[in-house]
């Protein structure tokens, strides 16, 4: 036997009842679930005061508890963490070297969303990466414009060591053999 909970109850004198009319109010089951249901009619009897009869419509749309399937967040972090150093890998595998603080960002979603109820999903994993880069010859012509300040000369053993990468801006720390050329001048007598 279900049981119902009426709301919205309303206190009324007995010469303010209605003796002839209808009056609804708000009621819900109190059992949960399918059983909870109540078919038309369950509720049929006298209330309140002589010749007033109480009488419900249907109620509908209980559903009983069920064990289900729901994608976790838990789910796509397990499923996902295996894949991403490969796909970093790959990613920065596109990007000019030498690579200097290379950063990757990962955005994984999910079709059905998680906390959806399913069985399966869908994965998409997009994999951003973002690292500075130079050329080495540009390096070297750097360094050889910039012998120039020597004078008239070669540089040999020409090596370097990246200091600072900031804003954009590689410094470098740059050792070298300069080789001058010596230009005698011979004053004829």
């Amino acid at each position: 036997m279900s049981q119902v909970a009426i709301t919205g109850h309303t206190s009324r004198s007995a010469n303010d009842t209605p003796t002839y009319g209808q009056v609804s109010v708000s009621a819900h089951a109190l059992t949960q679930g399918i059983v909870g249901n109540i078919t038309a009619g369950d509720i049929n009897e006298a209330c309140c005061v002589t010749s007033v009869i109480a009488q419900n419509a249907s109620f509908h749309g209980g559903r009983d508890a069920y064990t289900y399937t729901y994608l976790s967040d838990q789910d796509v972090q397990n499923t996902t963490a295996p894949l991403l150093p490969m796909f970093q890998a790959q990613t920065l595998s596109l990007l000019p070297r030498p690579q200097l603080n290379p950063t990757c960002t990962t955005t994984t979603t999910s079709t059905p969303t998680i906390g959806k109820e399913t069985t399966s999903a869908v994965l998409r994993i997009r994999e951003t990466c973002k690292a500075f880069s130079y050329a080495i010859t540009s390096v070297k012509e750097a360094v050889s414009i910039y012998s120039k300040h020597f004078g008239r000369g070669a540089l040999t053993h020409v090596q370097f060591v990246i200091v600072e990468v900031k804003k954009g801006v590689i410094s470098l720390y740059v050792t070298a053999t300069w080789n001058p050329i010596v230009v005698r001048h011979f004053v004829a007598k």
